[in-house]
């Protein structure tokens, strides 16, 4: 049973994180931040800024589910990692067999100023490669975690 807790309390993590730390810098950046101008197509910063968080999300969920795991098994860290690779691809994948007429049709004259940072995301598009390459690094990022806690119980 604590592997399984392990694997999702890791996952809470990221996801908290990751909301939390993009509702706050939605709240601090902005709108002409995060989008291109009159639409929902997200900006360069906004990915790179997400990617980073992203990262560092994933390093704190692949930590925490290797604190957590059993006799500090790296196993339980690599099935995390995989759940995410897999998951992430799967909706990658999805993603380019849907209409792009929807993407331009969310992208196109929505209001974004004054949009919640919960309703933002819902009407994000996002680039392509985007959506291949954010559970490559979430992958990468859990493991990343999950040895730097490996490394601390060594040492300890």
């Amino acid at each position: 049973m604590r592997p399984v807790l392990a694997v999702v309390a890791g996952y809470l993590i990221m996801v908290i994180f990751v909301m939390v730390t993009l509702t706050i810098a939605w709240g601090l950046l902005g709108s002409s931040f995060a989008f291109q101008s009159g639409t929902t197509h997200v900006t360069l910063r906004w990915v790179g800024l997400n990617l980073s968080l992203s990262v560092l999300a994933a390093i704190a969920g692949g930590y925490v589910t290797m604190w957590i795991a059993p006799n500090d098994s790296m196993l339980t860290v690599k099935i995390l990692a995989g759940i995410i690779l897999v998951v992430g691809l799967i909706m990658a994948v999805a993603h380019i067999f849907t209409d792009p007429s929807v993407d331009q049709q969310l992208a196109q004259g929505v209001v974004v100023e004054g949009m919640s940072a919960f309703s933002a995301a819902s009407e994000a598009v996002q680039p392509l490669w985007y959506n291949f390459l954010v559970p490559i690094v979430g992958a990468v990022g859990v493991l990343i975690g999950g040895r730097l806690r490996g490394i601390e119980v060594e040492e300890g």
